[in-house]
């Protein structure tokens, strides 16, 4: 049973306003205050920690002055440009065309594809420059005995270019030449 709250008579401010209670503390914050104050520095220190996270500050910064984008910012911000590290974070394969990298990657991507001068290629790659260093993102393909495709399996890779940090694969079924069905695993 929760303790039992004692309830004020009247509105009244707290003397302290301690807003750098730690993270379990903030969890038994209803079982462990007594009073409205003892809870209202849990919920300060909560928002401080939405704002902050374990970073120092406190919930009455100014943030004008101090750079801290609102939520409605940052919601704004998403839809925009990234910078190269919060792209690596959002790198996904919906940001890229048919044809490669679009929008938030660097220009001068380079494709490769594999077998060269072959109808039927086996492997599509996206390297970030033409010297072939890093992949940005590849496609390799499996195909039947009538050339139709029956893996295709897509690699996202880091901005190391080497690490794969994603990976689709799908595995299709036809009738004749005709497509039927596709299952998508995504690892």
């Amino acid at each position: 049973m929760p303790n039992q709250l004692l309830r004020y008579n009247h509105v009244r401010r707290a003397d302290v306003l301690d807003d750098q209670k730690s993270a379990p503390a903030i969890l038994g914050a209803e079982t462990t205050s007594v009073t409205q104050e003892n809870l209202q520095e849990f919920v300060l220190s909560q928002i401080k920690r939405i704002i902050f996270g374990n970073n120092p500050g406190d919930w009455n910064s100014d943030f004008i002055a101090a750079s801290i984008q609102s939520l409605q910012q940052l919601t704004a911000s998403i839809g925009t440009s990234f910078t190269p590290s919060q792209h690596e974070v959002l790198r996904q394969l919906i940001h890229f065309i048919d044809e490669g990298p679009a929008t938030g990657f660097p220009t001068g991507a380079r494709k490769q594809i594999l077998p060269a001068a072959d109808p039927f290629p086996t492997s599509v790659i996206w390297w970030e420059d033409t010297a072939l260093t890093k992949k940005i993102v590849e496609k390799l393909i499996t195909r039947n005995p009538n050339k139709t495709p029956s893996v295709v399996q897509w690699k996202m890779y880091a901005i190391d270019g080497t690490t794969v940090i994603s990976t689709v694969t799908d595995t299709i079924s036809y009738s004749g030449v005709f497509e039927i069905n596709r299952i998508r695993t995504i690892v």
